[in-house]
């Protein structure tokens, strides 16, 4: 994801699903298994990011 994009949760999490169920059919050649693992990854760690930053902000808004 570049700088210009906003981050979308829902779409993320939706191409993990699909990744997922791409990687559980097993008819993707071994390269591109990684490379979609590596994909999933990566957004599950800008998921995790992301929520965690949500958690920060909405910590600091309950104790205004």
């Amino acid at each position: 994801m570049n700088s210009s994009e906003t981050f979308n949760l829902e779409k993320s999490l939706t191409r993990i699903r699909d990744i997922q169920s791409l990687l559980q059919e097993g008819n993707q050649p071994f390269d591109d298994s990684v490379g979609l693992f590596e994909e999933a990854t990566q957004l599950i760690n800008a998921c995790r990011s992301y929520l965690l930053e949500a958690e920060v902000r909405l910590q600091k808004l309950s104790e205004k």
